[in-house]
C-alpha cells in the first residue's frame, strides 16, 4: 500500500528539509572525493561495514519503539547539517548518483 504525505505536512517541516539538503550536498561532494581516492579493497570493506550498520539499524527500528527526538531550534540547524553530511557521504560512497547543475 502506498500513501502520500500531504504538502502541508512537508511545508511545515521545510527547515529540516533545507538543513538536510545543504548538509547532504556537502557530504556527497566529500564522499565522492574520498571514494575515488580509496583503493578497491578499502572501498569494499567500507561498503560491507555500511551494509552491516544499516542492517543493524533496520533490526533495531523494527523490533523496538523509538521516541521522536525533539531538539530545540538552535540545535536543529547544526544537527540537520551533520545528519545531512553523513547521509551525503554514505550515499556517495555507495555510488548513489547525484544530479549536477
Amino acid at each position: 500500500m502506498q500513501a502520500a504525505v500531504p504538502v502541508t505536512e512537508v511545508a511545515e517541516r521545510w527547515p529540516v528539509a533545507v538543513n538536510l539538503l545543504a548538509g547532504s550536498l556537502l557530504g556527497a561532494g566529500a564522499g565522492a572525493s574520498w571514494a575515488v581516492r580509496m583503493r578497491s579493497t578499502t572501498l569494499y570493506k567500507e561498503l560491507a561495514a555500511l551494509m552491516v550498520l544499516m542492517a543493524a539499524a533496520l533490526v533495531v527500528t523494527h523490533t523496538t519503539t523509538l521516541d521522536t527526538l525533539a531538539l530545540p531550534l538552535w540545535a536543529q540547524v547544526p544537527g540537520g547539517m551533520v545528519a545531512g553530511f553523513g547521509i551525503g557521504v554514505v550515499a556517495a560512497i555507495m555510488g548513489v548518483p547525484a544530479a549536477s547543475c
